[in-house]
């Protein structure tokens, strides 16, 4: 495959910063436009002949100013950020096949194949409890020694513990941010984020300057789903981004696992009703390896457990602890692996949230079957008939109706449905 221009290049950084709002509406004009140059080639009246159901969106688009598109391929350079697009080689496979695929990718670190390495999404709450902190680290720790890459998303609680554990038995991990690739939230994982950046990699689809404004989070999710074979959710409420992250792996075929927590606990009310849902427990990292074996046969776990490191590494026989993290000379390093922020020509980025990202209710207000019907809708409406597929269709229009009422799926004239949200 030829190497991609910079003018063509540039196109695609354009499309990347005016609609990551909106991915699904931007892979519909690509689509419709033959690629970014087609979309970029478009007027306004042609623009509008897609309905995308974002006006805003074509009135970003019809300004084909690449000025903005320059200075953030000038930044990427000069930083060592690189840049991927569905037309590259490297694009991974599981997010390619989403009808709301990142249009671009800008990433800190070297990519792998996705497609042959195994890769597990570990999940969970910003504030766990020390049950969760334990069970993180202990299932992180077993799965990366036993050939996994972790992915997770960088944010503080679970998501540290994940790629901490990761990273404290030497392997690669994968952190997906919810904001630019030059953008650092929370700020106290500031050496985190370098030590990712320097033994695995940082992806990010937003473009540089993007702050971790709360929609972000939602659809950065689908991405740590896609990249990922399976998905363990260690502990959430029933509004935690740990189950919207699960909804996206039921969505997208992925194996999804949850660590059972206290009944008589709140923050685990989300987790264990994914049990009831048809989640499988995760008592321990053989739990998931033993599903994914029969495609990575390589891949095994022990029923053993090993030790999970403490707060900042594990105690050895000599009962000194060996560090995850250096305490003061390599901090220099540590800054050089932080690209400096992006000063953002001109015009600001859309701050205004994608039709993909609206609040929706809980999973877990549904259940086995209603879910199971709910993560066969997508945006675009079909027939109970169609749902069926031969089967009874009142059956089908029941369910249909309890997600109506549920406030999941919305009835569009011809008698068809669709779903509210794909997150």
């Amino acid at each position: 495959m030829p190497r991609m221009s910079d003018e063509e290049l540039l196109k695609w950084i354009w499309l990347s910063a005016a609609a990551y709002t909106a991915p699904a509406a931007a892979n519909t004009l690509l689509k419709y436009f033959g690629g970014a140059q087609g979309v970029w080639e478009a007027d306004e009246e042609k623009l509008s002949e897609v309905n995308i159901k974002y006006p805003s969106l074509t009135a970003r688009l019809a300004d084909k100013d690449l000025k903005r598109a320059g200075a953030i391929l000038g930044y990427c350079r000069a930083n060592g950020v690189g840049i991927v697009t569905p037309e590259d080689f490297f694009y991974p496979e599981g997010l390619r096949r989403l009808k709301n695929r990142p249009v671009a990718l800008y990433h800190l670190g070297g990519f792998i194949d996705f497609e042959q390495e195994p890769c597990v999404a570990v999940v969970g709450t910003r504030h766990p409890s020390d049950y969760a902190v334990r069970c993180a680290k202990t299932v992180s720790l077993d799965l990366a020694n036993a050939g996994a890459v972790i992915v997770s998303g960088l944010a503080a609680g679970v998501d540290a513990c994940a790629h901490k554990a990761a990273l404290y038995a030497g392997k690669f991990t994968v952190g997906v941010l919810g904001c630019g690739i030059d953008v650092v939230y929370p700020k106290e994982n500031a050496e985190l984020y370098a030590e990712v950046a320097r033994n695995g990699l940082i992806v990010t689809e937003f473009p540089p300057s993007t702050p971790p404004v709360g929609s972000n989070f939602p659809m950065r999710n689908r991405i740590i789903s896609g990249l990922s074979d399976a998905v363990v959710a260690v502990e959430g409420s029933e509004r935690s981004g740990a189950l919207i992250t699960a909804e996206y792996a039921l969505r997208q075929d992925k194996f999804l696992f949850t660590v059972p927590g206290s009944v008589f606990y709140s923050g685990c009310s989300g987790t264990n009703a994914l049990l009831k849902l048809g989640a499988r427990p995760c008592l321990e990292a053989a739990d998931v390896t033993e599903v994914l074996a029969e495609k990575y046969p390589s891949l095994k776990a022990d029923r053993k457990r090993a030790p999970a490191p403490g707060k900042d590494g594990e105690e050895n026989k000599k009962g000194k602890k060996k560090k995850l993290f250096s305490s003061g000379k390599d901090l220099p390093q540590s800054e050089a692996a932080i690209p400096p922020a992006f000063e953002a020509p001109e015009k600001p980025e859309p701050k205004e949230p994608g039709p993909e990202a609206p609040e929706a209710p809980s999973i877990t207000l549904l259940n086995a079957e209603q879910l199971a019907l709910y993560t066969r809708l997508g945006s675009d409406p079909v027939t109970p008939d169609q749902l069926a597929a031969g089967g009874d269709v009142r059956k089908v229009l029941k369910t249909l109706t309890a997600l109506e009422l549920k406030g999941f799926v919305k009835r569009v004239p011809g008698g068809r449905f669709a779903a509210i949200s794909e997150r």
